[in-house]
């Protein structure tokens, strides 16, 4: 799941600042079932696809690092005061280059309520992620917010009026119905915390909505520079409230998740270069392992079969979706 991840969008910064911020799907907008392959999908300067697969896999490998550093953070601090700090570090990212434009051009747009109402599902998806993070396994967590791409593919007929077949509504079905697998609502096994990381999806499903509505108007930069002012107005305003005064080695750990963040973007823009998203972007899939093994080694959780069941559905529902709209996009 894409949490504090832009749906659809790529800065280009200046020389000094090219590490590319993203969230969560490219410019180029790959299908809604590509819930990680996802950033501005750079024209392909040379074949080498093993390269490609490997950098895709590391920029994955490298995001559930930043999650379980956000997991970490939870244990001290409130989920607001930890998405402040990713937010203030977007900013300092897009400063330079909005200072280079002049900001009354770099955040020009004829849709400023939408690129807000954009900014708050950004906020609305991170904050509740975090929260998920808090009181869920990592991997629990990450498997019920792979929810959000068929979140997409279901409300695409009635925001975007795309067409929706019954072949994809069968895998969008089957996609939810791996996520109760996995949630096991009804049982003694649910808890009320998987609420957290469904509303995430939900939440970032509406800003990767509102991204292809306003991607022919707005920019990359205006719509991060709107995320960025959205997220650090909202979070600022609450800080006084909760803010803990991190010890030297808690900094740390947050300047390492911004990073992290940071490289992972990196990396995917250079999985793209050496690869096509079509070949790369089911690696995204294997979010589900690191992100099991994380728990595993430093916070001594394990997924139950349920989880694993549900994520095995989840994956092939989604590739399926994949597969179809590929399908649908290539000439005949």
């Amino acid at each position: 799941m894409l949490r504090w991840r832009e749906p659809g969008i790529r800065v280009t910064l200046p020389p000094a600042m090219t590490t590319p911020v993203r969230q969560a799907a490219s410019a180029a907008e790959p299908p809604p079932a590509e819930p990680r392959a996802a950033a501005a999908a750079p024209t392909i300067s040379d074949d080498r696809p093993i390269l490609g697969m490997a950098l895709m896999v590391a920029g994955i490998i490298v995001f559930s690092v930043m999650d379980g550093l956000s997991k970490y953070l939870t244990n001290g601090y409130s989920p607001i005061e930890i998405a402040w700090i990713r937010y203030v570090f977007l900013l300092a990212c897009l400063i330079p280059a909005l200072i280079a434009e002049g900001p009354s051009r770099g955040l020009a747009t004829p849709n400023p309520g939408l690129q807000i109402l954009r900014g708050l599902g950004m906020l609305g998806s991170t904050l509740l992620f975090i929260l998920a993070l808090a009181n869920l396994p990592i991997a629990d967590a990450t498997v019920i917010g792979l929810l959000s791409p068929f979140i997409v593919a279901a409300a695409s007929l009635p925001m975007l009026g795309e067409r929706v077949g019954v072949s994809r509504w069968l895998a969008i079905l089957a996609g939810f119905a791996g996520v109760m697998v996995a949630v096991q609502p009804g049982s003694d096994a649910f808890r009320w915390a998987a609420l957290f990381p469904l509303l995430a999806s939900a939440a970032w499903a509406l800003a990767f909505l509102i991204t292809r509505q306003a991607r022919e108007a707005d920019s990359s930069q205006v719509m991060l520079g709107y995320t960025g002012l959205v997220g650090a107005a909202v979070t600022t305003l609450a800080l006084p409230f909760v803010w803990v005064w991190p010890t030297p080695a808690d900094w740390l750990v947050m300047l390492a998740a911004s990073g992290c963040y940071a490289l992972a973007q990196w990396l995917l823009v250079l999985a793209l270069r050496f690869a096509s998203a079509a070949l790369v972007a089911p690696l995204s899939y294997t979010q589900i392992v690191w992100a099991g093994l994380i728990g595993a080694l430093f916070f001594g959780t394990t997924p139950d079969l349920a989880t694993v069941i549900g994520s095995l559905i989840i994956v092939a529902s989604g590739i399926f979706i994949w597969h179809h709209e590929r399908r649908a996009a290539t000439p005949r």
